[in-house]
Order: structure tokens, then sequence, then C-alpha cells
């Protein structure tokens, strides 16, 4: 991968989950502050994931993703419930 193909790669995660973020993080989250965690973590991703085979790759995105909704749920319950 070229670094204009992995900058690519980071901006379009970048977009993908600010999109997809909750209002309510985003209003209270300092824009600057939001925005470099978003490529932090969009680098880190990259880094765990590019070197993977396609099998592998959707094994880790899958616990990644099931992983992260667990968390969710739970956190949501506790502020909420």
């Amino acid at each position: 991968m070229t670094p204009e193909e992995r900058t690519t790669l980071v901006n379009q995660l970048v977009a993908l989950a600010n999109e997809n973020m909750v209002p309510t993080i985003k209003e209270s989250t300092d824009s600057a502050e939001l925005e470099h965690a978003l490529r932090q973590m969009a680098d880190n991703v990259v880094d765990q994931i590019i070197n993977l085979n396609d099998n592998e790759r959707l094994i880790v995105c899958m616990a990644t993703m099931t992983k992260l909704l667990v968390e969710n749920v739970i956190l949501n319950a506790r502020v909420h419930g």
C-alpha cells in the first residue's frame, strides 16, 4: 500500500466513523480533539488489519465489532439504567 493509498483509507475511515457517531458524543467533544482521536484510531486500525489475509481480516473485524457492541450496550445500560 502506498502512502497515498493509506492516507485515503484513513480519511475514509475517519469520515465513516464521524458520520455514524452518536450526536451527544460529537456535541460534547472538542472538534479538534475528536478529529485527532478519529485519525489516531483509524491509523491504528489500518496498522492492525492491513497485513492480514482476507479471512483473518473478516474474523478480526467481526470479533472487534462484537466486543464494541457489547461494551456499548453495557455502558449504555449503566448510564441509563
